[in-house]
C-alpha cells in the first residue's frame, strides 16, 4: 500500500473546507510498510499546514514512520490487541476532537445548495477546475455566486460560502448537544417497571432501571447503552415535545 497516495487524495479534498471544521483522517491497515512515490515528509508538513489530524489503527505492529505521521498531525497512533480493544479504540476516535474557541466560528454563514443537471454546454466543478476536470452535467450549486461543486461539505471559492447539506448538521447535532446520561434507579425487590423503549416488562433486582429526569421514563440496560451509543435521542423527550406542538 502507499500512505503517501491516500494521503494526497485526502488532502486534495479537505483543504477546500472551512478554517473553523475539524479535518481529519483515520487510516486502518496491518502493512508494515509502505510503497511511496516521494518523500513522506512532504506530505505531512502539507498536512500541517491545512491542520489536518492523521490517526492510524494498525492491526499487526507498530511502524516508527506510521508513530512519527500521528505525532506530527498531533493524532493517536494505537495497535489492537484483539477485535474487543479495535471496537473500543474505533469508537474512541469517532467523537470530534474538542476545538478551541474561534472567531470564525463564533457566527458562521452558510448555504444549503441542491444537486441539479444543468443545461448544455456543460461546465467544469469549481472544485477541480486547476486540476483540469471533466465537464459535467450535474453538480451543486452555491445560491450566492451560483458556482458549480461536485461534492459537498466546501467552502466556495468564488464568494467564501460554507456550502452544506441538512444531513451533515444532523450528523454533528448530538455532539454539540449530547442526551444526559439516565439515573440509575433502586426499587423495591419484587418489583417491576416497564422500559419505554422496547416495552419490555424489567424485573427486578434482576435487571437495571434507569430513568430520564426530562419525560420521568424508565429504560432497561439494553435501551440506554443504544439511545446513547446510537440513537442519540430521548424516546421519551421526542413525545413530549410533539406533543407540545
Amino acid at each position: 500500500m502507499s500512505v503517501q497516495n491516500s494521503l494526497e487524495i485526502a488532502l486534495s479534498v479537505m483543504k477546500m473546507l472551512p478554517s473553523h471544521t475539524s479535518k481529519e483522517i483515520l487510516i486502518i491497515g496491518s502493512s508494515l510498510s509502505s510503497c511511496d512515490p516521494g518523500e513522506i515528509n512532504t506530505s505531512i508538513e502539507m498536512l500541517k499546514t491545512h491542520n489536518i489530524r492523521v490517526s492510524m489503527i494498525h492491526l499487526a505492529a507498530e511502524v516508527r514512520m506510521f508513530r512519527h505521521l500521528c505525532n506530527e498531525t498531533k493524532g493517536k497512533h494505537n495497535v489492537i490487541v484483539d477485535d474487543v480493544h479495535f471496537k473500543h479504540i474505533l469508537w474512541s476516535l469517532v467523537e470530534p476532537v474538542p476545538l478551541p474557541n474561534s472567531v470564525d466560528a463564533s457566527c458562521v454563514k452558510m448555504g444549503f445548495p441542491q444537486e441539479l443537471e444543468q443545461k448544455p454546454p456543460f461546465t467544469t466543478c469549481s472544485c477541480h477546475l486547476a486540476e483540469g476536470g471533466k465537464l459535467n452535467a450535474k453538480g451543486f450549486f452555491c445560491p450566492q455566486c451560483n458556482s458549480k461543486y461536485c461534492e459537498l461539505p466546501v467552502e466556495c471559492k468564488c464568494c467564501g460560502l460554507i456550502l452544506v447539506s441538512s444531513l451533515h448538521l444532523a450528523r454533528s447535532l448530538h455532539h454539540l448537544v449530547p442526551i444526559k446520561p439516565f439515573i440509575k434507579i433502586e426499587l423495591e425487590e419484587g418489583s417491576s417497571a416497564y422500559c419505554y423503549g422496547c416495552r419490555k416488562r424489567i424485573k427486578v433486582p434482576a435487571e437495571n432501571v434507569y430513568f430520564c429526569e426530562s419525560c420521568k421514563k424508565h429504560y432497561c440496560d439494553g435501551c440506554d447503552i443504544y439511545v446513547h451509543n446510537t440513537l442519540h435521542v430521548c424516546p421519551g423527550c421526542a413525545v413530549k415535545r410533539d406533543e407540545k406542538r
